[in-house]
C-alpha cells in the first residue's frame, strides 16, 4: 500500500488519503492478480471459494468441539 499508492501520490489531506487508499484497495482486491491465489484476484478467489463450498457442504470443516461432544458432571469429564 505504501509503495504502490501512498508514496506515488501527493496527499494533501485526510479526504485525499481516503480516496487514494480506497481506490488502491479496490484495485488490489478486484483487479490485481495474486500469485498465492494462482493468478486470480481476491474477489475471484472468494467468489469461487463460496461456490465450491456450496457444492461441497459435506466437506466443510467443523470445530473439534462440535466433533467431540464432551459431558461434564460436577466439573469432571464423564466418559
Amino acid at each position: 500500500l505504501k509503495y504502490e499508492a501512498i508514496y506515488l501520490h501527493e496527499i494533501a489531506d485526510g479526504f485525499a488519503a481516503r480516496r487514494v487508499i480506497g481506490e488502491w484497495l479496490t484495485f488490489y482486491n478486484a483487479t490485481r492478480p495474486h500469485s498465492a491465489l494462482d493468478g486470480r484476484t481476491p474477489a475471484e478467489a472468494y467468489e469461487t471459494g463460496l461456490l465450491d463450498m456450496m457444492d461441497k457442504t459435506d466437506a466443510l470443516p467443523t470445530s473439534p468441539q462440535a466433533q467431540q461432544q464432551q459431558k461434564f458432571i460436577n466439573g469432571i469429564l464423564a466418559a
